[in-house]
C-alpha cells in the first residue's frame, strides 16, 4: 500500500512518475507531474490535474487541467489509463479551522494494487487506492 501523509507543514503534494514526486506512480500513462493534492487556505483538500498527457478522473469524470476539485471522505480519483483509484480517508467534508501542527494526526494518501473486483477495506486516514487491470503489471516490475 502506498501512502502519502498530508502533513500540516506543507500545502502541496505532487503525484506522478517523477522520482521527485511525493507519491510515485509507476504506470506508463502517468505523467512525471501528473496531479497535485493541495490544501487551501480554508483547510479544504483538493486534487488538480497538472496538464497531464492522459488526464485525471474525479469520481469517474475527466478533470479539466489546472481545475481543483475538492476531496473529502469517499471521493475517488485516478490517473491516466491506470485502473488504480485513489480515495480519501480522514478528510472531512467540512474542514476544521486550520489546526495547530500538533492538533491532529497527518492525513494520508494511500495506494494499493489489488486485483479486481475485490472490495477495498479502509486502512486509516488519508487517501487509499483501489486497483484494476494494470495492478498485476505494476506488481511484476
Amino acid at each position: 500500500v502506498q501512502q502519502l501523509e498530508l502533513r500540516l507543514e506543507r500545502d502541496e503534494w505532487v503525484i506522478g512518475r517523477s522520482a521527485e514526486a511525493d507519491l510515485l506512480v509507476e504506470h506508463p500513462s502517468a505523467s512525471r507531474r501528473h496531479c497535485a493534492v493541495t490544501r487551501g487556505d480554508d483547510g479544504c483538500i483538493f486534487v488538480t490535474d497538472l496538464g497531464s498527457a492522459h488526464g485525471t478522473r474525479y469520481m469517474g469524470e475527466a478533470l479539466a487541467p489546472n481545475t481543483p476539485m475538492r476531496l473529502f471522505d469517499g471521493v475517488t480519483f485516478s490517473l491516466g489509463q491506470s485502473a488504480r483509484e485513489y480515495s480519501t480517508e480522514g478528510v472531512p467534508l467540512v474542514p476544521p479551522a486550520r489546526p495547530k501542527p500538533t492538533a491532529e494526526p497527518p492525513r494520508r494518501v494511500l495506494g494499493a494494487a489489488l486485483p479486481p473486483p475485490r472490495a477495498v477495506q479502509s486502512a486509516g486516514a488519508g487517501v487509499s487506492a483501489l486497483a484494476g487491470n494494470d495492478a498485476e503489471d505494476e506488481e511484476a516490475r
